[in-house]
């Protein structure tokens, strides 16, 4: 009786793995960052499936600069859960979402995710490309201000192309900045009066005869959310 008993067990375990595999999502897809999106060094990963209970898979994303021959990083929510969380909102598609607990190295990388059911992994058949932008847009030069006709004073600006480092720089948005008098008071929320993605910004203060003299700081902000002083805004 006891090796019937044995294979009796053997059996069910045997089902329980078919069983198992068969749970796979048969859709795996990228949501975010986006294909050719530049994020900062901590991103948020999204990845989506049409799996009828997400909670009852793991996931891993995998990123590489060189094709997938090595392996720069992985977030093996099997192994490490910490930064993981599932995504079980109401119409809509399940997910997970993961947060890198460290900075990465900034560059170009190819990354991919793949489903585990209890059984094996099984990867997407989709591959983003991400680039983690670690430097700040340089420094804003050929700040200008100027009266108009209603009023208000005009600040305009050169345009920023390039990082502090000369490289290529894809500028999100321009803070604009109000002082009273010049200082080396740091560019904080209190003294920024707009934003703007254009190159000039009127500025319309309600109390302007009674400001004699105002200084402005600009500062750009990239896609990643590097602004010029700062790495992360």
């Amino acid at each position: 009786m006891r090796p019937r008993l044995v294979v009796s067990i053997v059996l069910l375990s045997a089902a329980a793995g078919i069983a198992a595999a068969q749970g796979q999502p048969s859709r795996l897809t990228l949501e975010a960052p986006k294909d050719g999106a530049w994020v900062a060094p901590k991103p948020k990963f999204v990845i989506r499936t049409d799996a009828e209970d997400v909670s009852k898979l793991r996931f891993r994303i995998e990123m590489s600069k060189d094709g997938f021959k090595t392996i720069d990083y992985t977030f093996d929510q099997l192994k490490s859960p910490n930064g993981w969380a599932y995504l079980q909102m109401e119409n809509e598609p399940q997910g997970a979402v993961c947060f890198p607990q460290k900075k990465l190295a900034g560059g170009t990388y190819d990354w991919r995710a793949a489903s585990w059911d209890g059984l094996s992994w099984e990867p997407g058949k989709e591959v983003f490309r991400v680039r983690i932008d670690d430097v700040a847009p340089a420094e804003v030069r050929g700040v200008r201000m100027s009266r108009q006709p209603n009023g208000c004073l005009r600040v305009s600006w050169e345009p920023v192309a390039t990082d502090m480092n000369g490289d290529v720089e894809r500028v999100a948005r321009y803070h604009i900045f109000r002082y009273n008098k010049r200082s080396s008071v740091p560019s904080i929320g209190p003294f920024e009066v707009g934003t703007t993605t254009e190159l000039q910004f009127d500025d319309c203060p309600k109390d302007l005869k009674d400001l004699p003299m105002l200084f402005y700081r600009v500062e750009a902000e990239d896609e990643a959310g590097n602004v010029f002083g700062r790495r992360i805004w």
